[in-house]
């Protein structure tokens, strides 16, 4: 059960992150919020998934 939580708490902030980089792209900020949403994006993604890295066998 503890792991379902774990599962929804990544995906609810990654759906966070994700609408958060939307509103940048298409907000006020013209083209250079493309560009911040999709560094915001990358750089958030990979910092989510930083605790799995390396593992093989679901814990």
């Amino acid at each position: 059960m503890r792991s379902l939580w774990r599962v929804s708490a990544l995906w609810g902030s990654l759906v966070a992150l994700f609408m958060v980089a939307y509103w940048l792209m298409f907000g006020p900020f013209g083209n250079h919020g493309l560009w911040a949403s999709l560094l915001l994006f990358y750089v958030g993604r990979s910092l989510f998934l930083l605790p799995f890295l390396g593992r093989t066998v679901p814990s």
